[in-house]
């Protein structure tokens, strides 16, 4: 049943069973119940509108990921690329490029965007020599800032709306 169909019937239901309360009272009904009816109703109907907006706040932080995500892939991968090249002749730098690749999350990715980026500034000399465009290191770590941007409040988002979820079935009875 649609929550705000619920809701309406919870406040109908109020209104009849105020009408009836002696007769639900003389069969066993607690009066307490009927007196948190109400302030229940307003609570889930606040928690209901809460998840609403949250929806919409995260649907456009996930659009937003969405768009951003595969050139900030790319260009990770392209960095990779060329570090690994660059660094060939270098076995020190070639394990620590290996660690950086660890790895699968999202979180992981913008991490290794961003190591990748000190590593890069350590290590400008060998990029300079494949003619690597420098400046591109500094851009590592503006994208990794961006994109934690992004995800950091999709994550929080998220878990606000389990929290709120959880609420609005502790709020309903079934």
């Amino acid at each position: 049943m649609p929550v705000g169909i619920y809701l309406h019937e919870c406040e109908n239901l109020h209104i009849r069973a105020s009408v009836d309360l002696p007769e639900l009272t003389a069969v066993g009904m607690a009066a307490e119940l009927l007196a948190k009816l109400l302030p229940n109703t307003g609570a889930l109907r606040t928690a209901q509108s809460n998840w609403e907006e949250l929806n919409t706040v995260r649907d456009e932080a996930k659009e937003a990921w969405k768009t951003e995500w595969p050139a900030f892939l790319e260009f990770r991968n392209d960095l990779i690329d060329h570090m690994e090249f660059a660094y060939r002749n270098n076995e020190a730098l070639l394990k620590k490029l290996t660690a950086i690749k660890q790895g699968d999350s999202h979180a992981d990715a913008i991490q290794d965007m961003a190591n990748l980026s000190v590593l890069g500034k350590a290590n400008l000399a060998p990029l300079e020599t494949i003619n690597y465009n420098v400046t591109l290191v500094d851009k590592a770590a503006e994208e990794a800032d961006k994109m934690s941007g992004l995800l950091g409040p999709l994550t929080v988002i998220c878990m606000w709306m389990t929290k709120l979820k959880w609420f609005a079935t502790k709020l309903t009875p079934y």
